[in-house]
């Protein structure tokens, strides 16, 4: 990246924005699987009571 940042740097600039992108989408895909199996396990588990002596 430096390499392209040294010959044009809006070109780095817009591939690491390009990066940047895609990391957060894959981070929210992964937070919102996470949170649909949390969800998931709750309404399983609705019905369950826990006590702890």
């Amino acid at each position: 990246m430096l390499r392209i940042y040294a010959v044009d740097p809006e070109l780095a600039q817009a591939k690491i924005t390009e990066l940047s992108k895609a990391v957060a989408g894959e981070a929210f895909d992964n937070a919102r699987q996470l949170l649909a199996e949390l969800q998931a396990f709750d309404a399983e588990t609705e019905h369950m009571s826990i006590v702890i002596p």
